[in-house]
């Protein structure tokens, strides 16, 4: 996917969100919601005086229904639902699946292959030493000027406390990298009565390949 690339022509009217959590069945789930705004592209309604088809912004970033399903493990229950209002435009993406299923392939973050068909799941939440390691595409466009705004952009998770009751710590690495001091992030963690929130910058997913990022209980 070119997943993100898109950010760096939408400004800051976007939101980008996920929530993972364990049901009372047992079963992991994890919401995803990507819009933004349309008034981002008022002018250029009002200069060619036909309507923008803002679907093929979606298909142009690799953001469609068949890229996320087409990309998701075997016996994964998803689904992508349109986002279509007066004022934003974007996608709902729900996954439900076993905590088996969910369980990683591997034994640590070190051993995942840059190569590894899981990582082009981008937003699965793969269960890993207690831990939750979710794929997230790196931003290859961005340079030195995008930086500021891709700073002050957010990449909100939400782990449920019926899958992982306390947060100790967050990292941002890359595939065969195992998780230290020098990948761990300094990011606001906010405990609520049922989740903790986790805000993370965009700028953090600059640069080329998956970045995996990786919350520890």
């Amino acid at each position: 996917m070119v997943i993100f690339s898109v950010i760096l022509v939408l400004g800051g009217c976007f939101d980008v969100a996920q929530h993972v959590t364990k049901n009372s069945s047992g079963e992991i789930v994890s919401f995803v919601r990507f819009t933004f705004d349309k008034s981002l592209f008022s002018i250029t309604e009002q200069m060619s005086g036909e309507p923008v088809d803002y679907s093929t912004m979606l298909t142009d970033a690799d953001l469609t229904e068949n890229d996320f399903l087409g990309s998701l493990p075997a016996g994964i229950h998803a689904v992508y639902e349109a986002v279509d209002t007066s004022a934003r435009y974007g996608f709902n993406l729900r996954m439900q699946m076993t905590e088996r299923q969910a369980r990683a392939p591997f034994r640590s973050v070190a051993a995942i292959s840059p190569d590894d068909a899981l990582l082009n799941s981008t937003f699965f939440p793969f269960l890993l030493d207690g831990g939750v390691v979710i794929p997230f595409e790196g931003i290859a466009d961005a340079d030195d000027e995008s930086e500021p705004f891709l700073s002050s952009a957010l990449y909100t998770v939400s782990i449920g406390k019926p899958l992982m009751r306390t947060i100790r710590a967050v990292h941002v690495t890359v595939p065969g990298t195992p998780i230290s001091a020098a990948n761990r992030i300094d990011v606001p963690i906010t405990d609520y009565e049922d989740y903790n929130l986790i805000e993370i910058p965009l700028s953090e997913f600059m640069g080329e390949g998956t970045r995996l990022v990786v919350v520890v209980p």
